[in-house]
């Protein structure tokens, strides 16, 4: 069945030939760059840099040192 959809296709497509072909290409460099893509997805895993997505987006927030709560803060200057 599938010879004869190939005899039927080569006839109604003379000038472009085998078809097929380009999967020898195509395939192999679709398999490379999505071996790629889990290496480099494994590598971001293994370093950590999803382990906390919380803290970066509130880092701003969070003050530096902590205030001293007895001291009225608007007249005591920060010291270096």
């Amino acid at each position: 069945m599938a010879a004869v959809f190939a005899q039927k296709r080569q006839k109604s497509f003379p000038k472009f030939g085998n078809q097929m072909s380009v999967l020898f290409v195509a395939l192999p460099i679709a398999l490379l760059l999505g071996g790629a893509a889990v290496i480099a997805c494994v590598r971001c895993i293994s370093g950590g840099q999803y382990d906390d997505l919380e803290t970066p987006s509130v880092r701003m927030l969070i003050d530096d040192r902590p205030l001293d709560e007895t001291a009225d803060t608007d007249e005591t200057p920060i010291k270096s």
